[in-house]
């Protein structure tokens, strides 16, 4: 078992679970936002595409612990991002152009809005 497998049953196996797997969708949330290269000024449906990306991250990761502990983190996150490209979702830059919806190439590099 990978040692970050063992860290995150630790501390959803808790009686404060609850409180420790809201932070961690937060902490979560936060990072799906800075992979999509959100700036805070983004518009609601970028933020909401953030939340629903680490909702969805949060629950492969509860599967992942608790079905197929031999899988790697890596092989892990590879599927997720499959997962995601495959819903349509590319890293945008979230100004609300609509650009990062399938525009071509628009991220945090090439934005102009």
């Amino acid at each position: 078992m990978h040692a970050q497998q063992q860290v995150f049953r630790a501390l959803l196996g808790r009686r404060s679970g609850q409180i420790v797997q809201e932070r961690f969708r937060e902490m979560l949330v936060e990072l799906v936002e800075q992979d999509l290269g959100l700036r805070l000024d983004a518009d609601w449906p970028a933020r909401a595409r953030a939340h629903c990306l680490a909702g969805a991250l949060f629950q492969l990761l509860v599967w992942w612990l608790g079905s197929v502990p031999d899988r790697s983190p890596q092989e892990v996150e590879a599927l997720f991002r499959g997962f995601s490209a495959g819903a349509g979702v590319q890293a945008g830059c979230g100004c609300g152009d609509g650009l990062e919806d399938g525009g071509g190439d628009h991220g945090p590099a090439s934005c102009a809005g």
